[in-house]
């Protein structure tokens, strides 16, 4: 049985170099061990040194072995970073996931921001003045709810501060 008193703690790059399966070992017994990261470097670069093929068996290996910790987070990071030649099949769609979960959040940001102005026009429109501090308090709003309740709202007050009644 494998185990942190059996396999050693692999951290220096060179040795890593010359035996990268091993070093997959290393960081996958020593996943809660304050070493990891430095094992996990050590992995990365002995990645480099590997055919392809391997590289991508290995680095998804490791990714699969190291479990819900947080050596998983360090390794998802290690190769996400870069552009690797040996980047495997979960770390493309990690990035893939970020890359959609960052356009959702651009949309939502965008949507919130666009009800934002919508309250300012239509107190505007109105005719009811808005102070700098409440139209920074509005445009600063992420809350797709409170916009909503404020753009409601925008329909009937008769001062700016009244967006606010109600709010927790």
């Amino acid at each position: 049985m494998l185990g942190p008193d059996i396999v050693p703690a692999i951290t220096d790059t060179a040795e890593a170099c010359t035996d990268a399966v091993l070093t997959m070992y290393s960081a996958l017994t020593h996943a809660r061990s304050p070493k990891v990261d430095a094992i996990l470097k050590a992995l990365d670069v002995a990645l480099t040194t590997i055919d392809t093929d391997t590289a991508k068996y290995i680095a998804e290996q490791t990714e699969i072995g190291l479990g819900d910790t947080q050596a998983r987070q360090i390794w998802r990071r290690l190769m996400t970073m870069q552009n690797y030649r040996f980047k495997s099949e979960f770390a493309e769609m990690l990035r893939a996931e970020g890359r959609a979960e960052g356009r959702a959040e651009g949309r939502a940001e965008g949507e919130a921001r666009g009800e934002a102005r919508s309250v300012l026009m239509i107190l505007q429109d109105r005719g009811i003045p808005v102070a700098e501090p409440i139209r920074e308090r509005i445009m600063a709003c992420a809350d797709r709810t409170l916009l909503e309740s404020w753009l409601l709202r925008s329909l009937k007050v008769t001062t700016a501060e009244e967006l606010f009644d109600g709010d927790v």
